[in-house]
């Protein structure tokens, strides 16, 4: 009888041991899917979402006046990477949007202010980058702008260096995780 007993301890103690290993397997399964949640609402907690908007004033066939903006609708910093513009279907690199089309002759009176390369745009943030209110000048902006002959483009990270880019007033895509 004493060697029974022995066999039904034995089997007790690898039915604990074999239990014991599974819900350590079992717990380590969902800390590792809870800590890839955690990283991911992390990484949302933070994401930025630049938007290129353009509003005019009209009256009859004419554009009075032009805002073009760039805002940040995220919850986090936008750390700008590169801008470019696209003009007739070619990108043009380093070059702010203003001076491009003061150079090509299509404004003269104009306000603007920088979006470039380094730059941080704060979550809900909002740079006017082009305002015109010349009518002649507007007027060639916004053909030039409907027509999709000239587009900014932005391209932005987070803090955790997922970047994303965006052009014209389309969404943005994310170019990196």
């Amino acid at each position: 009888m004493p060697i029974k007993k022995k066999t039904f301890e034995s089997n007790t103690n690898i039915i604990v041991s074999i239990s014991a290993i599974v819900i350590s397997l079992g717990s380590l399964f969902f800390n590792y899917i809870q800590t890839d949640l955690i990283a991911k609402q992390q990484k949302a907690s933070v994401l930025p979402y630049l938007e290129i908007s353009k509003s005019q004033s009209n009256s009859k066939n004419t554009v009075n006046s032009l805002k073009c903006e760039v805002t940040n609708n995220g919850l986090g910093p936008a750390f700008i990477k590169k801008v470019s513009i696209i003009y007739e279907g070619k990108e043009i690199k380093d070059t702010d949007v203003s001076d491009f089309l003061a150079k090509k002759g299509f404004i003269n009176n104009f306000t603007s202010s920088s979006v470039s390369e380094g730059a941080i745009i704060p979550s809900g943030k909002t740079i006017e980058h082009l305002i015109l209110s010349d009518t002649l000048s507007a007027t060639k902006v916004a053909n030039l702008f409907n027509s999709d002959k000239i587009k900014l483009k932005i391209q932005y990270a987070s803090v955790y260096e997922e970047q994303w880019e965006v052009t014209g007033f389309g969404y943005p895509i994310k170019i990196k995780d």
